[in-house]
Formats: C-alpha cells, structure tokens, sequence
C-alpha cells in the first residue's frame, strides 16, 4: 500500500481503538467495577500501551520493515 493508505488505517485502528477503550471503562464504570480512582489508571494504561505499539509500528516503517501479515508484493 502506499504511505497514504497507511495513514488512514492507522487513523481508522486508532479511532476504533479509542472507542472501544472507552466504552469498556464506561460500562465497567456503570456496573460499579471500576472505582472513581481507578478510572484514571485504566485509561492511562491503556493510552501508554498504545503508544508503545504505535511507536514501534512507526519505527519499523520508517525502517522499511514490514510486519508478516503484509509482505512485501513481488
């Protein structure tokens, strides 16, 4: 795919991502799992590990490696 398309799958994971995370902490929140302290903690977690995973994509990218899933088209 050229650079462009990756942009915009990164920018479609990405939003899913973020929904997902927080629909999860919503409901957990709403069923009286998840304690007002701890709301802070989950989110935080989950932001930071998606941060590393972005990081490492974007370094891989950057050095022309390609995960296995997409090999490189012949």
């Amino acid at each position: 795919m050229k650079k462009n398309a990756w942009n915009w799958v990164t920018t479609i994971v990405l939003v899913f991502a973020g929904a997902t995370i927080a629909n999860a902490g919503y409901v957990l929140w709403q069923e009286g799992n998840l304690e007002r302290g701890d709301w802070g903690w989950f989110l935080a977690g989950q932001v930071g590990m998606i941060i590393v995973n972005l990081r490492k994509i974007w370094d891989d990218a950057r050095r022309g490696r390609r995960p296995p899933e997409f090999p490189d088209p012949q």
